[in-house]
């Protein structure tokens, strides 16, 4: 695990400011991606709000779920999440650009990384 891209994880997971985030580009084993790593609870509210978009009885049955649960699943402790979060991502893999509103991913699975986003 990159210490340094676990403490940009960190320092936005502890943050008060929901909006923040950080532009960042990651390898990984299939190709790249690119767009702003955003906190765990700043994905979460979103992704919540995607299934709310297209059917808010799902969104209602996943809110009542995910709080039931305990405190140690999925991410117990957002500064030390093995993932990472994205948001306003764009997936370039040969020739190839397919964008995607939202990204979770294990930190693992990160080959390298930048502070920079690609010129297209």
């Amino acid at each position: 695990m990159d210490v340094y891209l676990q403490a940009l994880n960190s320092l936005l997971d502890e943050s008060d400011d929901p909006h923040a985030s950080i532009g960042v580009t990651l390898h990984l084993g299939g190709g790249a991606l690119h767009g702003h790593l955003i906190s765990h609870r700043a994905w979460r509210e979103a992704w919540l709000d995607q299934i709310h978009e297209s059917d808010p009885a799902v969104a209602a049955f996943l809110n009542t779920a995910l709080a039931a649960l305990p405190t140690d699943a999925g991410d117990p402790d957002p500064s030390a999440a093995p993932y990472l979060h994205l948001r306003d991502v764009t997936y370039l893999h040969g020739t190839e650009n397919a964008e995607e509103s939202l990204w979770r991913g294990p930190v693992s699975a990160v080959s390298g990384w930048s502070l920079t986003q690609p010129r297209l």
